[in-house]
């Protein structure tokens, strides 16, 4: 019997390389092991019905990222990777992580919510692919398979798990503003994150509510969205902007606009 072929590894930038590097570090340091205990009690819970697709990699680093000086440089951060083994075939691994660099390129023009918001973000201050990170905060996912569809049951336990891998991954990006597209569910994850190896010091930018009233489609009505931004200031004197805001998916109208005028003014 024949094997399928190991994909080739397309070659890595000096960016990417230390991303890479990082992903195997942290996972080969036994970080993954909350996630293969959480696995056995799902697999009891759910009597073999649950299904955990592997780590995959950030989405996209664009190639200006790596360009110091005062431009916009912007990390987009979803919830968790979907990808399912069968999708992932065609994705070389590089050490124990999948190789999914060439999948946010091909979805970058995708007519979905999350990747329209991505691209109009990015499209509206004036930027390319070239100068965004897309990652994910949890690395993994876990479905339920039923008769003719999967649930999503990716638990709190594996974002808790993986918090510490998004925050290395922002260090070594250093991007300008990092907007996590997760909601609140996750924000005593991220809360105390200071994206930093030495200490910095913190700047919250929102009111008690952490909500924005952003204009609906017809714009005469405002629906409130979560909401919460603050500033990092890294101690070699740039600032990491935070923004933590919803999925894009029923989002007002206006949400993206909301977002680059957010970008915009923090400069």
């Amino acid at each position: 019997m024949t094997s399928t072929p190991t994909p080739p590894v397309r070659s890595l930038t000096p960016l990417e390389r230390r991303l890479f590097s990082m992903y195997n570090n942290e996972i080969n340091e036994n970080h993954c092991r909350r996630c293969f205990e959480q696995d056995s009690k799902i697999a009891a819970e759910y009597s073999g019905r649950r299904k955990r697709y592997p780590p995959q990699s950030f989405w996209s680093a664009g190639k200006n990222l790596s360009k110091n000086g005062g431009s916009i440089r912007v990390a987009f951060v979803g919830k968790n990777s979907w990808n399912d083994s069968e999708s992932l075939k065609g994705n070389p691994k590089i050490g124990v992580i999948y190789d999914c660099r060439d999948m946010g390129p091909g979805m970058w023009h995708d007519k979905t919510p999350y990747w329209t918001a991505l691209r109009t973000t990015t499209e509206g201050l004036k930027l390319t692919l070239d100068d965004v990170f897309i990652t994910n905060l949890a690395k993994c996912n876990v479905y339920e398979e039923g008769c003719n569809s999967y649930t999503n049951i990716t638990s709190w336990e594996y974002f808790d798990a993986c918090k510490d891998i998004l925050a290395k991954e922002i260090q070594i990006v250093k991007p300008t503003h990092a907007i996590l597209l997760t909601g609140d569910n996750y924000d005593s994850l991220i809360r105390d994150l200071r994206f930093e190896k030495k200490p910095c010091e913190v700047s919250d930018c929102t009111s008690d509510s952490y909500k924005k009233d952003i204009l609906v489609k017809d714009g005469s009505r405002r629906r409130p969205v979560c909401w919460w931004s603050r500033t990092i200031h890294r101690a070699n004197g740039t600032n990491l902007h935070l923004l933590r805001t919803r999925h894009p998916q029923g989002a007002p109208e206006h949400f993206v606009s909301e977002i680059v005028e957010r970008v915009k003014g923090t400069r």
